[in-house]
């Protein structure tokens, strides 16, 4: 993974520029990155509008990465993601609630079932395609997650 994009997914402190004046990248709740100066008076107001990515990913019973998965729009993946926005949407929903911005958390073949059932709730609530993108793919990892005993969604948090 480039920096590049590594600075647009997680809040990193990097040094920039002659100065070398650390500065940190955020995404905010809008999906924009923002990027501020350490000791500017911004900060916290920026870190407390940021929101924390969660990423998606299929892993069988030794904790390796299922890849290569294709999607419906013809691309390949490993991973879904960008739905940041919908985690607080409801929680009355046992499984979706468990998704942890700043953790990780398995999922077992029970989960992903029940997952499956509440995901249409969630796609509704969805306003923006990159975040539908992200929540079908979330919906084709728990179904083979749904059937198979070896396989686990894995949810990790920054």
């Amino acid at each position: 993974m480039s920096l590049r994009v590594r600075v647009e997914r997680h809040g990193l402190i990097l040094p920039l520029g002659p100065e070398r004046r650390p500065i940190l990248a955020l995404r905010d709740a809008s999906a924009r990155l923002q990027i501020c100066h350490v000791g500017s008076p911004n900060l916290q107001f920026m870190m407390h509008h940021c929101q924390v990515g969660v990423i998606v990913t299929l892993v069988d019973s030794e904790g390796r990465r299922i890849r290569s998965i294709p999607d419906s729009s013809g691309s390949i993946f490993d991973a879904a993601g960008d739905f940041d926005d919908l985690l607080d949407c409801d929680s009355s929903l046992p499984i979706w609630r468990t998704l942890d911005p700043f953790g990780e958390v398995l999922i077992d073949r029970s989960g992903a079932l029940k997952l499956l059932e509440e995901l249409p709730k969630i796609l509704k609530m969805s306003n923006s395609r990159i975040a539908t993108l992200g929540m079908e793919r979330l919906q084709m990892l728990a179904n083979m997650c749904a059937h198979s005993e070896a396989l686990y969604l894995k949810s990790e948090g920054d």
